[in-house]
């Protein structure tokens, strides 16, 4: 059943057109309305008194307010580990107890979001310029949850790979990553400045077309001397809660 989902998103993306139900007209796709049922489906996972890892993105921000609202609600505290300045001050918006990864002694759970999902469950992440954070945090959690709507499922990874590295290495990191077969193009502000991550970083967006194997790539790029991380994220994720903005399920 769940395979038969993933193929229906997937038949969805590849139409030019917003699909029709019958005797209807055409209805706009509702990205925000899927990526915040996502979102409130992953609340049923986190109780009280756990640690919780914050994405950064779109997507995990409905889940930093959503999960604000619950712990109001439910008069329950839980302490969050942030991957970025900006769940940070969300989690903080929302009354949430925002606390350093090294006061606490495990991640119970983890909930992010997603740019691109594969059928192994392999994600490209860092779009919003977190990676390096969000790495630590989701591989570190005992157990990690991605909220996707359903348009960032694929066959296979092959959007743009973000990679993060030292400024100092800029020149240096395009010519490593042309070498394995990538076209790098630096992240810019629209400004026209260098985009600039949380740990003082230039970023990368990369384009190797369809990748045949994540793990690899992903071992072969953070191998490169100046390279923090990688948008590749290959360990096991526990569930992918997928929504179209009508129903969520899991991929």
């Amino acid at each position: 059943m769940e395979r038969a989902k993933w193929r229906l998103a997937l038949r969805r993306q590849r139409q030019e057109s917003p699909w029709l139900e019958i005797g209807r007209p055409k209805m706009a796709y509702d990205e925000q309305a899927a990526k915040k049922m996502a979102a409130q489906a992953a609340l049923s996972y986190v109780e009280g008194g756990m640690s919780v890892g914050l994405g950064t993105g779109s997507t995990a921000a409905y889940f930093i307010e959503a999960l604000g609202k619950k712990c109001r609600e439910e008069k329950i505290a839980v302490f969050c580990v942030c991957t970025s300045a900006s769940s940070e001050a969300m989690a903080k918006k929302h009354h949430l107890a925002a606390v350093p990864l090294c006061d606490v002694k495990k991640i119970d759970i983890a909930v992010d979001g997603a740019d691109q999902i594969d059928r192994r469950r392999n994600l490209i992440k860092g779009y919003g310029g977190a990676l390096a954070r969000e790495k630590v945090v989701d591989y570190l959690a005992e157990k990690f949850i991605v909220i996707a709507d359903e348009r960032k499922l694929s066959d296979s990874l092959d959007k743009a790979v973000p990679v993060e590295a030292l400024p100092f290495c800029g020149g240096k990191i395009e010519k490593d990553l042309a070498r394995i077969g990538g076209k790098a193009r630096q992240r810019m502000r629209g400004d026209g400045e260098p985009f600039v991550s949380d740990n003082g970083m230039w970023i990368w967006d990369v384009d190797f077309g369809a990748v045949s194997d994540p793990r690899n790539l992903e071992s072969r790029i953070k191998g490169m001397p100046g390279v923090l991380e990688v948008g590749l994220f290959t360990q096991p994720v526990w569930k992918v809660l997928v929504s179209d903005g009508k129903k969520v399920w899991e991929a």
